[in-house]
């Protein structure tokens, strides 16, 4: 009875420690993330009529449903390319990091035809994006043509094939959930002369007489 009794323990035993194992391996073979962590993807311009042959900014921001850090991702912005323009530098897009972003996360960019990719990297996981509400993450810099037709919308899109989220030392893929399109009206060129037209003292008169050809 206490041979029995002592296999059965063994055999208990060997259960757990197999049961155990596995878990482990599935964990580690198929990593999932923590239910109900996701984020918002949103763009923000800087005018809300944009202006022919003005500048603006578009800022992305990811908004997560709890707080976490991020270690990389991939983001295309889509843009209506006959009718603004991107400020490149050595001819890639233009990219600025927001001050949520640390000075070792490095930001990338690349153009193909009316998309922009922004790729991003901690590539030491010792400096990730701490995300926190609805955070800004990159700006890029537009200007709209000056054939842009007066009264039509300009409109921009993004989506992500990639963010990653830090668990530990382990980097985790994040399924973001991706905005409608965003658009903005097409305005006139703006008025660049700020001269007066006219000037009318409240009281008394004015010598000499006000003339607005004259601007010294």
């Amino acid at each position: 009875m206490i041979e029995r009794n002592d296999l059965m323990k063994k055999a208990t035993i060997m259960i757990i420690t197999c049961l155990l194992m596995l878990t482990r391996f599935i964990m580690i073979s198929f990593p999932v993330h923590a239910e109900g962590e996701s984020a918002d993807i949103s763009i923000t311009l800087s005018r809300s009529v944009l202006n022919l042959g003005k500048s603006f900014t578009a800022t992305i921001y990811v908004k997560p449903n709890i707080n976490f850090n991020i270690t990389s991702f991939d983001m295309v912005i889509g843009f209506d390319n006959t009718k603004l323009s991107v400020s490149e530098v050595n001819g890639v897009p233009k990219v600025d990091k927001t001050t949520k972003v640390p000075s070792g996360f490095l930001l990338q960019t690349n153009r193909d035809g009316d998309e922009i990719i922004v790729t991003g990297e901690d590539p030491t996981l010792q400096a990730p994006i701490a995300l926190s509400g609805n955070t800004p993450v990159f700006v890029l810099t537009f200007t709209v043509r000056d054939n842009a037709g007066i009264g039509s919308s300009a409109n921009f899109t993004v989506n992500s094939s990639k963010i990653n989220m830090i668990s530990g030392y382990d980097p985790i893929p994040l399924y973001p959930e991706y905005p409608s399109p965003k658009s903005a009206e097409i305005g006139p060129k703006l008025n660049t002369n700020t001269y007066l037209s006219k000037l009318i003292p409240s009281l008394g008169t004015l010598e000499p007489v006000f003339s607005k050809t004259v601007t010294k």
